[in-house]
């Protein structure tokens, strides 16, 4: 039986064969959009982000050029010593705004410019008369292979759509007027991943009641979540982003990372090392691949273990005895088995030489 990872492989060359069997054009897979440091927020937006209570958000969010004054309603902001970000009982992450600490002025302004940049990418992306303008812009009940579809019109969806191809597939709709869910509606992905759907809407973007909307949304305006609407994905606005009790959830990367990849954090031990390995400890908020990556003070990467492993408090060993004494990087990756990624801050270690008759490394009992 063929694995996954070779049918993802074959997927591209099978989706040929048939569609010359069936004398229709073959459509490529595109290759995704680069949101560039935009990538580093579960929520972006220009001029700001709203919120009432129920709403829980994975991942970081910012607002810029508007101050912290444009996150508004129930996030009640609470600022870290440091006043480079704020941390909300709505969000599992961080909170930035233009008008905390450096260097978080710069990095917004490059993660707007990089939003905008990556709308201006998803737009200019060339399809087929094929896919152009199909279903006259009601789309209910359709299933799309990877590619590049474009609407010059509104775009609704009034019943569950079909985003059906591989892990590497991608999916980019290009839509002029507005785009509205409706309510109870699912975008259902059938091997595809949300991290490689890209929705780019010219208008408003509503996601209306309880619709499940999975994919990156790159909205020129303003995109609208109404009550218990969930999304998987990013929600990135060069106006404003506005929810209503939602569940809003994708990989934030970067340098910002609230306690992840779970709720109990990253911790290394012992530190310094004095033997031939550390271990790092975090918590999994589901099954997927562990990363740990370990760089030395001149940023060269000298250490990565991955494993595969289930929910819960995890353990992952790392060989350091053939490093040298001094200061270590390290970070966490976690790649889940959804689609989801997140990672952790880098934090620091240290290793010292290797006494004689170095007692081992105590026994992990736990998370403490």
């Amino acid at each position: 039986m063929q694995s996954n990872d070779l049918k993802a492989r074959l997927w591209p060359a099978l989706a040929l064969v048939g569609a010359l069997a069936a004398g229709l054009p073959a459509a490529a897979n595109p290759m995704p959009v680069d949101l560039g440091s935009a990538g580093n927020f579960t929520i972006l937006a220009k001029s700001g982000i709203s919120s009432t209570l129920g709403t829980h958000i994975t991942g970081n969010i910012g607002v810029s050029p508007i101050h912290a004054t444009g996150i508004t309603g129930s996030f009640a902001l609470i600022a870290d010593p440091s006043n480079q970000f704020s941390t909300s009982v709505l969000v599992t992450g961080k909170v930035y705004a233009s008008d905390y600490a450096a260097p978080t002025p710069a990095i917004l302004t490059a993660a707007v410019l990089d939003m905008q940049a990556a709308y201006t990418d998803a737009a200019g992306r060339p399809t087929s008369a094929a896919n152009t303008g199909l279903g006259g812009g009601t789309i209910g009940g359709l299933t799309f292979a990877p590619g590049v579809y474009r609407w010059g019109s509104n775009v609704t969806i009034p019943s569950d759509i079909y985003l059906t191809g591989p892990a590497n597939g991608v999916w980019i709709f290009q839509i002029a007027g507005t785009l509205d869910i409706s309510s109870g509606v699912q975008v259902v992905l059938t091997g595809a991943l949300a991290k490689n759907v890209f929705w780019q809407v010219a208008g408003q973007t509503n996601l209306n009641t309880n619709c499940v909307f999975n994919g990156n949304i790159l909205d020129q305006t303003l995109i609208a979540l109404y009550t218990g609407a969930s999304l998987s994905g990013k929600a990135l606005a060069q106006t404003a982003v506005t929810l209503q009790s939602n569940a809003v959830s994708s990989p934030s990367g970067g340098y910002a990372g609230s306690n992840p990849p779970g709720s109990g954090g990253v911790f290394l031990f012992p530190s310094p090392a004095k033997g031939g390995s550390v271990s790092v400890v975090y918590d999994m908020n589901g099954p997927g691949r562990a990363e740990v990556l370990v760089w030395n003070d001149r940023g060269d990467l000298v250490a990565k273990v991955e494993e595969q492993k289930l929910t819960g408090t995890q353990k992952t060993k790392v060989p350091v005895g053939g490093f040298a004494p001094g200061v270590y990087l390290y970070r966490v990756d976690i790649h889940y088995s959804g689609g989801n990624e997140v990672r952790s801050d880098v934090k620091k270690f240290a290793v010292s030489k290797l006494a004689p008759n170095t007692a081992a490394p105590p026994a992990f009992t736990g998370a403490t």
